[in-house]
């Protein structure tokens, strides 16, 4: 595939999105989510993988130190011994689904954004609040999943559409004039508990997306988009999504089955789509020079990278458990992760000293990861710190110590720049939750 095709195929991207129109939606009443080093070529594609769609003791090794739980019983995967004297405090910030959160800062006060699944209204709550104000009440039912732009204030969402059809849809919101205006295209909604409530205006983009990433800093995207020949990425601004002439290709592959993360401020993660007993393959794109990396290899493979992308959790799925790592990507060096976890049950600290996860109390057997995928298998976490210099780990709140004693199965962590706040998603029933971190790191 030439480059020039490319460019036709995100032409071609842009035209079908435009050709969806405006949605318009119905505003509720008031109301008190290659090979390693070679760059894009012409003819440049990675290496197939195939058909990409056991032990797990739980136990710390390499020399790694591990400080959990005495108030758990023996013979878990991932419980026993010492307590951490301060648990944090771990609430519920909202009791209904939501399809996503992210962490905003209005002045010297933390606020938590979030969009509920059933209506697709947007709203805030202060992360020392009870109360959440709405931002907008543009009705967009059966929301699942988003990717938020700068401030909050733009976001993809991917929802369910007719006869089971997923739909993506690219919005802003439209605040009125009472909030503070800061920039030319995006208003910042400052909060007031008695102002108005706001739009969210979107336009439907194509369904040959596969795969979406959004740049640490919230202001670029990068999309895999299916093709005849396999797969494309491109990237944009975050608000010029739409736009045909932000639209970069920077990446093509003959596999059409990736996963995408944009974990440092030019460096994307691509995993081939984990699947137990297949091999699968994980790269590192770097946005600016369009070179790819070949970093790891492994059965029912799944990682995540540091926002310095110099460390991977990784983990991998044999027989009927599995198994987790560490990598170094400088050192090249692989060490056993103390805890048993799937990436994606876990974040990083902004400085990449630190990893916080959702972990399982037990493992139970299964096919890794797809069992939990699938909803197959549910987890009971408990919320652990790992110094991942050191390899050191601490409970910071063991299982079933919130209010309402309800199991939590932790997904979509993440923390405040300042290290002193943990939202997460329950996936057992996609409510919201907050910890409160210790902020002596």
């Amino acid at each position: 595939m030439t480059y020039k095709s490319l460019i036709i195929i995100v032409l071609i991207f842009l035209s079908i999105g435009a050709g969806a129109g405006w949605y318009f939606f119905r505003p509720a009443a008031p109301a008190p989510d290659g090979a390693a080093g070679d760059a894009v070529s012409d003819t440049g594609y990675f290496p197939s993988t195939g058909n990409s769609s056991g032990d797990s003791s739980g136990k710390g090794s390499g020399g790694a130190t591990i400080i959990k739980p005495s108030d758990q019983a023996d013979g878990g995967d991932n419980l026993n011994a010492n307590v951490n004297v301060n648990v944090p405090v771990m609430r519920q910030l909202v009791s209904s689904p939501v399809s996503g959160a992210t962490i905003l800062t209005h002045g010297s006060s933390t606020y938590v954004r979030y969009i509920e699944q059933n209506t697709g209204h947007m709203s805030e709550i202060a992360a020392t609040e009870k109360v959440s104000n709405k931002i907008t009440n543009t009705t967009i039912p059966k929301t699942y999943k988003i990717f938020w732009g700068p401030k909050g204030t733009a976001v993809v969402a991917k929802m369910f559409g007719d006869e089971g059809r997923m739909n993506i849809l690219f919005a802003t919101t439209t605040i009125p004039l009472k909030a503070t205006t800061t920039e030319e295209t995006y208003r910042t909604f400052t909060p007031d508990f008695g102002s108005s409530i706001g739009t969210l205006d979107g336009l439907l983009l194509p369904s040959i997306i596969k795969s979406i990433a959004v740049s640490p800093d919230s202001n670029k995207l990068f999309f895999l988009l299916k093709t005849e020949s396999g797969t494309v990425g491109v990237i944009s601004n975050f608000k010029d999504a739409v736009s045909a002439k932000a639209q970069i290709p920077i990446f093509q592959s003959r596999l059409s089955e990736w996963l995408s993360d944009w974990p440092g401020s030019d460096i994307i993660l691509l995993n081939s789509r984990p699947s137990s007993g297949i091999t699968g393959l994980t790269y590192l794109l770097n946005a600016k020079t369009k070179r790819t990396e070949k970093i790891l290899e492994g059965m029912g493979l799944t990682a995540k990278a540091s926002p310095d992308t110099k460390k991977v959790i990784f983990a991998t799925g044999e027989g009927s458990g599995l198994k987790t790592f560490l990598y170094n990507i400088n050192t090249n060096k692989k060490l056993a992760f103390p805890l048993q976890t799937l990436p994606e049950k876990c974040t990083f600290s902004f400085d990449s000293r630190y990893a916080y996860c959702g972990v399982p109390a037990q493992l139970p057997l299964g096919e890794y990861p797809d069992d939990w995928y699938k909803g197959k298998i549910q987890f009971n976490d408990a919320i652990w710190k790992v110094d991942l210099d050191n390899l050191i780990s601490t409970v910071i709140s063991p299982t079933n110590t919130s209010r309402t004693s309800r199991i939590i199965d932790a997904i979509e962590l993440k923390t405040d720049q300042t290290g002193d706040l943990l939202i997460f998603k329950n996936k057992i029933d996609d409510t919201l939750w907050a910890l409160t971190l210790e902020t002596g790191r």
